[in-house]
């Protein structure tokens, strides 16, 4: 079925590939000799076309509350048409990647709204909590390392880390980082290279990523620590093996193979561009 989780992150990658299309058609250069600029000119049309039509969807999906539920829109009472905050984060981000595309009242009101409903759902701790996603050494099986994660990416790309929530979001990634230096996990998860500990692979790429984006020196100390543990899991194969972080609300776990691969790709990918970024 359709869902507010994976039509964002659609959105997110057709946003991408538009750019890319874009700066090609600008360049006296092609990307590749089999497309000419007239190629790569209605390829771009096309994808425009296509994201037009995932915004909308989002839009008329938001719930009452303001979130977003994962497959249809209700009353909130059931797993189905209940309002998330890493879902409708992501559904956020999916409207924000487009927002000066197609700049209307109605996207910028499910923005705003949007965002309303994150503040509404902060924990008292400063953390956030994911419907689908949990972490089975929890008590109630609650993952807020994910949720939080999710959340404060829509806050990064909307610029907003200095808002009092986010810093306070911020403040608790930081907090909360496991001693091996990542985070999530916990004793059902025990790692061959010792120097990883009880940390979980996509937990630990999630929260580093995010951290990453924030200046303040407690949040780039703990991105650090966070980027030497995922090096430490890739150079030793370790990032391979996956972690039950999902569950149905029947409480059926279960992981993604691709989960801490993309993840933690995505967070060194992020490291590596501040790197460059501070060099120029």
């Amino acid at each position: 079925m359709p869902d507010a989780d994976d039509t964002p992150g659609a959105l997110l990658a057709l946003k991408k590939l538009q750019n890319i299309f874009d700066s090609s058609c600008k360049s006296d250069d092609q990307v590749k000799p089999a497309f000419s600029v007239e190629d790569l000119a209605g390829l771009s049309n096309r994808i425009h076309s296509s994201a037009e039509l995932g915004v909308q969807w989002l839009i008329n999906l938001q719930n009452r509350d303001k979130g977003w539920p994962t497959f249809c829109r209700g009353w909130g009472k059931l797993p189905f048409d209940r309002s998330g905050s890493d879902i409708t984060a992501h559904a956020i981000r999916g409207l924000l990647a487009w927002q000066q595309e197609f700049d209307s009242a109605k996207l910028n009101a499910a923005i705003r709204t949007g965002f309303q409903y994150i503040r509404r759902q902060q924990q008292a701790d400063g953390s956030w909590l994911p419907l689908w996603f949990g972490n089975q050494d929890r008590q109630d099986d609650i993952n807020p390392c994910y949720g939080t994660a999710k959340v404060l990416m829509a806050y990064r790309e909307a610029n907003s880390f200095d808002t009092k929530e986010a810093l306070f979001g911020l403040r608790w990634l930081a907090d909360n980082q496991n001693p091996d230096g990542g985070w999530g996990g916990g004793l059902s998860v025990q790692w061959r290279d010792e120097r990883l500990g009880h940390s979980s692979v996509e937990e630990t790429a999630l929260c580093t990523e995010v951290l990453i984006g924030d200046p303040s020196e407690r949040s780039q100390a703990a991105a650090q620590r966070g980027m030497e543990w995922l090096m430490i899991a890739v150079e030793s194969n370790q990032v391979a093996r996956h972690t039950p972080i999902g569950f149905y609300f029947a409480k059926l776990w279960y992981y993604e193979k691709l989960y801490p691969l993309i993840f933690a790709t995505s967070a060194l990918g992020r490291g590596l561009n501040q790197l460059e970024n501070d060099k120029t």
